[in-house]
This record gives C-alpha cells, structure tokens and sequence, in this order.
C-alpha cells in the first residue's frame, strides 16, 4: 500500500455525521481460533459478516461503561511505528460464573467487538493475530476489568456486519 494512499480532507462534521461518544456501550468477544473468515475492509469498514467454525459464535459481555474505555495510539519510531489498541472494560461483580466465562481468555487470543455511544463496532483482532487480555479482579469496585490490547499496523476496523450470538 503506497504511503498516504487515503489521506483527504477531514472536515467539520455536520449534526449526525460524526458523534463525539466516547464511553464503551457493548463488547462481544470470540475465540480468534473459531473465525474462519474475517471479509476485506473497504475504507476501514468490514460490511460483510465475519464467519464462525460451526457452532460458533460472538459472546456478549455486559459491562459496565463506567470504566470501559478505548484508545487507540500510534507507537514506535521511524519506519516502525504501529499502533497499539487498547480496550478497557469493566465487568461488575465479582462472582463464580463470570469467572468461569473469562478465566481462559489469559491463555488464548481472542477477537473483540467494542461498540461506542455511537454504535460503531471496532474489530479488535485478525485471524491468527487476536488480542491479548489482561484481567484483574477487585474488590474496591467489585467486578473484573479486562484491558485488551492488540498491535496493528491500522487502527481498528469499523465492523457494520452481523454480530450472531448464541
């Protein structure tokens, strides 16, 4: 891809075109080894459904959005720079089942949906490259939060397809 290939104008945006949302309202996570297909973004937006081995499927986290967050920030130097994604979210209270769902997601790499006020949905992972979780368990808010973090060299892609869970 040539160097600047995108760049245009950015302008103010009109009411409804671009919000400025920015708690984290949703997030679904799937085992990065249970997608098959991830389609092609066209301008950063994948619009086709990313598909599942059979019986598969994106689970639903309902978190709390106060401490959920996203940045996604470029790092590095030079020719090496990418960026790191970050998700952070926050699952309240701390309990047996909940703990049972994501305790494996240390020891594997997961694909994440974050939704934002907004509604858009973004990708974070790829096939065979999915995002690393840590988690920690509190007592001061009672819950989990989980900060997800994935390195690309693009920010990640809006997703507009199907989210299937069970």
């Amino acid at each position: 891809m040539a160097c600047c290939e995108n760049l245009g104008h950015v302008l103010t945006a009109c009411a409804g075109d671009r919000g400025t949302a920015k708690d984290v309202v949703k997030a679904y996570v799937a085992c990065t080894e249970d997608i098959t297909t991830i389609p092609a973004a066209t301008d950063h937006v994948i619009s086709s459904d990313i598909e599942f081995e059979a019986l598969a499927h994106w689970w639903q986290l309902d978190i709390d959005k106060v401490g959920s967050s996203f940045s996604f920030a470029s790092e590095g130097e030079g020719q090496s720079k990418q960026y790191l994604n970050t998700a952070i979210i926050f699952i309240a209270g701390v309990a047996a089942d909940v703990t049972n769902a994501i305790n494996s997601l240390i020891r594997g790499q997961a694909t994440f949906l974050i939704q934002d006020k907004n509604g858009n949905k973004h990708l974070i992972g790829a096939l065979d490259d999915g995002a690393d979780v840590a988690i920690v368990a509190a007592n001061d808010r009672n819950g989990y939060t989980l900060t997800i973090t994935w390195a690309s060299t693009n920010m990640p892609y809006f997703y507009t397809g199907a989210v299937t869970i069970a």
